[in-house]
């Protein structure tokens, strides 16, 4: 699910959050996502955002998708973990690579804890792209033990906000 189109304004906008540590725009799309699950009468347990690597979390200094779930979970009155998964791998930008390759390079490159057994989740980020990511997570949090996994993303590439193609 994603209220947003990766398009102008929301891309530049997302951009900036992610490389230039423009946090208030968290809060907006954040705050956005939250009310949007709740029209849509999302029913999950927790909210989990999709892990970073420790090396590009230092680098960066925060983690964009646990910013735009806080911000959710406040909307939700929900908890947020970011503690179930972990980025295992510090895989590169995937940005530029094709489907196919990026699945190749996330293969293994998360973990999920025990915690997650018998949950129903959102798997908070900030753009779904081509899903190789979430599709990733998703099935390691499955083989996990999760009772569901549903995927919030804040803006959708190549899809408009109805899921038609644009």
């Amino acid at each position: 699910m994603a209220p947003l189109h990766y398009g102008y304004p929301v891309r530049q906008m997302l951009q900036q959050l992610k490389y230039e540590g423009r946090l208030l725009r968290s809060r907006l799309f954040g705050e956005l996502l939250g009310h949007w699950a709740r029209r849509r009468r999302q029913s999950v347990d927790v909210l989990l955002p999709v892990p970073l690597h420790a090396r590009r979390w230092r680098q960066r200094g925060f983690n964009q998708a646990r910013e735009l779930a806080t911000a959710a979970a406040r909307v939700l009155n929900l908890p947020l973990v970011d503690d179930w998964c972990m980025r295992l791998a510090d895989t590169p930008p995937l940005w530029d690579l094709p489907a196919a390759r990026r699945r190749a390079v996330l293969k293994g490159a998360f973990k999920a804890t025990a915690e997650v057994r018998g949950r129903r989740m959102a798997l908070v980020d900030d753009v779904l792209t081509t899903g190789a990511t979430a599709s990733t997570i998703t099935d390691t949090l499955s083989r996990a033990g999760a009772e569901r996994v549903e995927v919030w993303a804040v803006a959708r590439a190549g899809l408009n906000h109805t899921g038609s193609k644009t």
